[in-house]
């Protein structure tokens, strides 16, 4: 579909560049006839060996840039991706957002979707936080959004802080629970991680703070109730 023209670094940046400010004086790939256009270019910065082209049809193309064959490709959206990005840390995850009102996150290696943001407007930016798992999107609404990848599934319930007005609770279909400060974009303390031996196994449905403390109380799908302190956190 594309033909690799040069694999020089300088000119690989000086066409992502090009394609950003929607330019035309560098070229890295010659589209065939039959080729859709591409809307946008992604090159991962850890090895600077693999280009993510996202299309005006909706689909995808990995290339590997020492070999100059592309590796994989994949229709991931109905209508035309405006961006595409890989995860700043990992090559393994990658993201794309379209005028199909949605923002997706991808398994490189499978070209699955993982996990997928319903923005209700046609998005047409997007960017990873360099250090949070956070995505800032700029969509048809007046206002930026931000996505937070950390729950993989949806949010089933959410509950105030009796302590602290600003901390909110969040319990997910993922068998999460994590404590937010409303201030911030990272959470404070999550239930879930490989650290508490006693998180559930299946979906958080309910959530209950205790009145005065830094306890809150978990019911989930497997017919358990947990009480949690959200200052260690671990469960009693």
């Amino acid at each position: 579909m594309f033909k690799l023209i040069s694999n020089d670094r300088k000119l690989r940046r000086k066409y992502e560049d090009a394609i950003m400010a929607n330019l035309t004086q560098a070229t890295l790939f010659e589209r065939s006839s039959t080729a859709p256009r591409i809307s946008h270019l992604s090159i991962e910065e850890i090895e600077g060996r693999f280009a993510l082209c996202g299309g005006k049809d909706g689909s995808c193309v990995i290339f590997d840039i020492d070999t100059k064959h592309p590796v994989m490709e994949q229709s991931m959206h109905n209508k035309c991706i405006n961006q595409c990005q890989w995860y700043p840390v990992d090559t393994g995850m990658f993201s794309t957002c379209s005028m199909d009102m949605s923002v997706k996150l991808w398994d490189t290696n499978t070209m699955q979707s993982i996990l997928k943001f319903d923005i209700q407007a046609p998005v047409f930016s997007h960017k990873f936080h360099s250090s949070q798992a956070i995505i800032a999107v700029g969509s048809k609404f007046n206002d930026i959004r931000l996505c937070d990848i950390r729950h993989k599934s949806c949010i089933l319930d959410v509950a105030w802080s009796a302590v602290n007005d600003f901390e909110l609770y969040s319990a997910s279909k993922d068998g999460s629970i994590r404590l937010w400060d409303i201030r911030k974009s990272n959470s404070l303390n999550s239930f879930h991680d490989g650290n508490v031996v006693e998180s559930h196994q299946g979906p958080v449905h309910a959530l209950c703070v205790i009145p005065g403390g830094n306890f809150v109380a978990s019911a989930s799908s497997e017919g358990q109730i947990k009480l949690w302190d959200s200052q260690e956190p671990k469960n009693y």
